[in-house]
């Protein structure tokens, strides 16, 4: 694994290179309060947990979630919210959104985008 890259639980990562950005943080056993931009896949309770994204937060983290994910602005933080197939940058940093989905599964089809 690359040394900036840290495996928290679940799909939970945290990135350290240059910023510090959280994908989907769940289980967080410090409150490090050090995220620069944290990303949010979906709603579901392992991959959006206000009471882990408190832990990483900071005044001024900015989340990127998709539109389906509202309760973020109750966290008084900035919010972009995006859609499949964006491209687009955050304090600096360059993104696009990709679909994803199960196979196989009834959580996350496909039709969701």
């Amino acid at each position: 694994m690359l040394d900036f890259i840290s495996i928290n639980e679940h799909s939970s990562i945290r990135i350290d290179e240059e910023k510090i950005i959280y994908s989907d943080p769940y289980n967080i056993s410090r409150a490090a309060h050090d995220a620069d931009i944290i990303l949010i896949t979906h709603s579901h309770f392992d991959h959006y947990s206000p009471d882990d994204i408190q832990k990483v937060m900071k005044s001024d983290t900015v989340i990127v979630c998709p539109a389906s994910v509202n309760e973020p602005k109750e966290l008084g933080l900035t919010v972009k919210q995006v859609s499949a197939g964006e491209k687009f940058e955050v304090l600096g940093v360059r993104f696009e959104a990709v679909p994803a989905y199960n196979i196989g599964k009834p959580f996350h089809p496909q039709s969701n985008g």
